[in-house]
């Protein structure tokens, strides 16, 4: 079978800022295998102008562009991993609604606030106390298929985790009527 006799699957990891989702992406992927992509949304972020950074608008587009990133990956075959900040309501909405005929697993990274505003202070390359403010509000209205939380497992157990809930999904996920 190639690539493009199945769509890929997709996993998005969705928490605030230094809970782990790239390190716990990366595990994933390396544990999936070389048919899986990672696409972080701090890597389509850079490719923003400085002056923009703080637009919502331009945000919501770069969240958009990730997502139909990982869509035409998944089309053409590839496990995708969408690590991203669904910074308002819209981002899930639009992530659903680019994504969903994927069905994709959610998954809700965490860790406790105190951990977040450690590790965005050894981090050193975020405003402090962006950790925090996303933590109050990232994950409403979000309906997730896991929770892996970063300060009991490591990355390698949130990426068998992750795994394993994405084998099950594909295993129990009935046969499409094409």
């Amino acid at each position: 079978m190639t690539l493009e006799e199945r769509p890929g699957r997709v996993v998005v990891l969705n928490g605030a800022s230094s809970c782990g989702k790239t390190t716990v992406a990366r595990a994933t992927c390396d544990r999936i295998g070389r048919q899986c992509v990672v696409l972080r949304l701090d890597d389509v972020f850079r490719a923003l102008h400085p002056d923009r950074g703080n637009d919502w608008a331009a945000f919501l587009a770069m969240s958009r562009a990730l997502f139909a990133s990982g869509a035409a990956f998944a089309a053409s075959g590839l496990d995708v991993i969408v690590d991203t900040v669904f910074e308002r309501p819209a981002c899930y909405e639009a992530c659903t609604g680019v994504l969903g005929r994927f069905q994709p697993l959610f998954v809700r990274v965490d860790c406790p606030i105190a951990l977040l505003e450690e590790r965005e202070r050894l981090r050193g390359n975020r405003p402090p106390g962006l950790a925090r403010d996303q933590a109050e509000r990232v994950h409403h209205g979000c309906a997730y298929d896991l929770t892996v939380d970063t300060s009991v497992l490591s990355a390698e157990a949130c990426a068998v985790a992750i795994s394993n809930a994405l084998s099950r999904a594909f295993r129990e996920a009935p046969e499409s009527a094409e």
